[in-house]
């Protein structure tokens, strides 16, 4: 009988402990909930179409950002001598 009644008592002992843990995670999780809530208003970006025009533009940019063109680079002029320092 002291066995069933000691078995009983540490069943007792880890519910209750379980239930103080529950009860610290749910409150912990209830706070974090209402400190969340306010960034449910906010919502992904809309993205819009773009125009074709802008979209060939956007195009060439990126096409001429792979191979630059360095046409004219090498006939840059000296600079103006009244820019030089002494």
């Amino acid at each position: 009988m002291q066995r069933e009644m000691d078995e009983m008592r540490v069943l007792v002992r880890q519910l209750i402990g379980t239930n103080a843990v529950e009860n610290v995670l749910i409150n912990g999780f209830c706070k974090l909930s209402a400190q969340l809530e306010p960034l449910a208003e906010l919502t992904p970006p809309r993205r819009t179409p773009m125009d074709p025009k802008d979209m060939a533009r956007l195009a060439h940019v990126r096409a001429e950002l792979k191979r630059p063109s360095w046409i004219g680079t090498g006939s840059l002029e000296p600079p103006h001598p009244s820019w030089s320092t002494p």
